[in-house]
C-alpha cells in the first residue's frame, strides 16, 4: 500500500509540472483586428458597456459592427443582436470543457501507463490506471473552464476633466465635467 502512496505522488508531482502553462494570445482592439480573429458560428461572450454578458454564435463581422446569435430572454429562441464597436468592452471565446477533459484524461493514461512500464509486477496498477484516468479527467476539464481567451479588448479611454463657465444675465458659474 505505500508503494501505492508513493507512485500516485509521483503522478500528481509530474502532472504538475508538465501542466499547461498560460499562454498570451494576440487580443484584437478593434473590430477590423477582430476580423481576421472570428468567423461565422464561432462561439463567443460579449460583454457590453453595462457589463451584460451575452453568450452566443458569430453571424457577422465588420469594421464597425459585430452580429451575435444569442437566445432570447423571454422566448429562448435564437435572435441576431447588433453590437457597435463602442458598445463593446470585451469579447472571449468560449471553449466546450469536454476537450479540456479529453486531454487531461490522456494525460492521467500517459502518467499511469509510466508508472506500469516502471513496476509491471506492482500489484494496483489497475487502481493507478482508475485514478490517474479520474484525476487527469477531472483536472483538464477544471482547467479548461477556468481558461477564457479575450480576443477583443476595448482600449481604456484616457479620463478627461472639462471646465466651463456659465455666464448669463443675472448669473455666473463654471460647469465641471468628469469623465473616467
Amino acid at each position: 500500500m505505500r508503494s501505492l502512496n508513493r507512485r500516485l505522488l509521483r503522478i500528481c508531482v509530474l502532472a504538475l509540472l508538465v501542466g499547461p502553462r498560460a499562454a498570451e494570445a494576440q487580443t484584437a482592439t478593434t473590430f477590423e483586428d477582430l476580423q481576421q480573429m472570428v468567423r461565422a458560428n464561432d462561439l463567443i461572450v460579449v460583454t457590453d458597456e453595462a457589463g451584460q454578458k451575452i453568450k452566443g454564435r458569430v453571424v457577422d463581422v465588420s469594421a464597425s459592427a459585430l452580429g451575435v446569435s444569442a437566445p432570447d430572454r423571454s422566448s429562448g429562441a435564437p435572435k441576431t443582436r447588433m453590437f457597435a464597436e463602442g458598445s463593446v468592452m470585451e469579447i472571449t471565446a468560449a471553449d466546450p470543457v469536454w476537450n479540456g477533459a479529453i486531454i487531461g484524461a490522456a494525460a492521467g493514461i500517459g502518467f499511469a501507463t509510466w508508472d506500469y512500464l516502471i513496476d509491471p509486477s506492482e500489484p494496483g496498477n489497475a487502481a493507478i490506471f482508475v485514478v490517474a484516468l479520474g484525476l487527469g479527467t477531472a483536472i483538464g476539464a477544471g482547467i479548461d473552464g477556468l481558461v477564457h481567451k479575450v480576443i477583443y479588448l476595448r482600449p481604456r479611454q484616457l479620463s478627461s476633466m472639462k471646465v466651463l463657465p456659465l455666464l448669463g444675465n443675472g448669473r455666473q458659474g463654471v460647469l465641471v465635467s468628469v469623465r473616467f
